[in-house]
């Protein structure tokens, strides 16, 4: 069962995630080292500055260091390993000058919770230093930095528009070490952050990142509830005033097409288009983001601000599209399957009343795993849904109860050396 905060399922993958010496573990706010954690680093010194990193970030960390010089960016390490003991100091430093652990917060990391102590990460400024804020993303240090990191491995780790994702506000001197063929990747990208790249990455949305060496896994991989399955994809809109919020910077293409979606409607979309071929059935999509002037501009027979969203999506018979899909077998399939991967026929056949839009047979939703499931169980469509949702919290906030109609999270360690509960199986696990 795919629970609210999770997505859950199985994938092949090359990331030893067990493995908190690789380059890609995640650390945040959520997921924290323990105390006992200490990497092997290695000296690193730039003018008159020495710090420590971890071993296998020290060359590459040479080799941007050198090659800012050599372009006339010349950078310089101002921060790299801090321990976990450390970290407990530059926090209660901080917090006995702002008496508030919130403000302290907003300026320094919990111990635990700090890239730092990984040892893949360093703060790096020019070399007149005078502090760390975000003016140093418009010297020309900072503007280098921006542009040519993910040459060298490294990913601007805290960038503006994920800050619900990371847990940090904007970070232009923080960069963390991934390896070059993620943080290439990841620039192709966009630049997305971390948690979403390592969530794509594990799910094998991206087949060109894995060789041929692949083992089975079956895994819980924890994601931000607030993006990834967010009660906002069950909205129903009738005017920009929801769609205005979804940032279209955040939307990926779909490998080998121009379909674009948001990460993890794009996730769950290729999961179920591999699940139904694996059965014989090959689907395809055919629609997915488009503006509302642009669909004006096609002349679309049909047109919704929904298209926006980037989680709304059409999809037909490959090489075959059907008149009557309707009646097709791969319909049937769509039907019996779409909400075990978070989605649902979003015009559905007998809801005219409530969604004012005849059946659409081709035409699907992505609302998430727990939500799709629920109102294909109670045969809802979105609309009702949300008149139910909304009849739900009037009643929890009139009479208490339970908020949540779905089955409850399961309860996950804030502290957690490991950061992904995986269990290595020697048979192949079923999609």
């Amino acid at each position: 069962t795919v629970a609210v905060g999770f997505i859950s399922g199985s994938f092949n993958s090359t990331i030893p995630d067990k493995d908190i010496n690789n380059s890609l573990f995640v650390v945040n706010t959520e997921f924290r080292l323990a105390e006992e954690y200490v990497p092997s680093t290695s000296k690193i010194t730039s003018g008159e500055v020495t710090r420590l990193v971890r071993d296998d970030m020290l060359n590459p960390l040479k080799e941007l260091l050198r090659a800012s010089k050599n372009e006339g960016a010349p950078l310089s390490i101002v921060s790299g390993y801090r321990s976990y003991r450390k970290q407990e100091e530059v926090f209660e430093s901080k917090l006995e000058k702002v008496k508030s652990e919130e403000a302290a917060l907003e300026y320094v990391a919990l111990p635990g919770s700090s890239e730092h102590q990984l040892g893949l990460a360093a703060d790096l400024s020019n070399n007149n230093w005078t502090g760390l804020n975000e003016s140093f993303a418009k010297t020309r240090q900072g503007k280098w930095l921006d542009a040519n990191a993910y040459k060298y491995g490294f990913i601007i780790r805290y960038m503006p528009d994920y800050v619900d994702v990371t847990g940090y506000n904007y970070e232009p001197w923080h960069v963390r070490y991934i390896g070059k063929e993620h943080s290439e990747k990841i620039n192709s990208m966009n630049n997305i952050p971390l948690e979403w790249y390592v969530s794509l990455l594990r799910l094998n949305t991206y087949n060109s990142l894995l060789n041929d060496t692949i083992q089975t896994v079956e895994w819980n991989y924890p994601v931000s509830l607030k993006n990834l399955l967010n009660k906002n994809n069950l909205f129903v809109d009738k005017t920009s005033n929801t769609i205005k919020n979804y940032n279209i910077k955040d939307l990926i293409s779909l490998e080998g097409t121009d379909i674009k979606l948001m990460p993890d409607a794009a996730i769950a979309l290729k999961h179920m288009i591999d699940a139904a071929e694996i059965e014989g059935y090959l689907i395809v999509p055919t629609r997915a983001y488009k503006s509302l002037e642009a669909q004006d501009i096609d002349k679309d027979k049909f047109k919704s601000l929904e298209y926006e969203s980037g989680l709304l999506v059409d999809l037909d018979i490959k090489d075959n599209p059907s008149k009557n899909f309707a009646k097709s077998d791969e319909f049937a399939w769509l039907k019996a399957n779409c909400a075990s991967f978070g989605f649902i026929i979003r015009y559905p056949e007998g809801k005219k009343q409530f969604t004012e839009v005849a059946e659409i047979p081709n035409t699907f939703r992505y609302i998430g795993n727990e939500a799709a499931s629920y109102l294909n169980n109670n045969n809802l469509c979105l609309e009702e849904f949300n008149s139910e949702w909304n009849a739900y919290l009037s009643d929890y906030l009139t009479k208490g109860g339970k908020l949540n109609p779905f089955e409850p999270m399961p309860a996950i360690s804030n502290t957690n050396i490991n950061n992904f509960d995986i269990t290595i199986e020697s048979e192949k696990t079923k999609n």
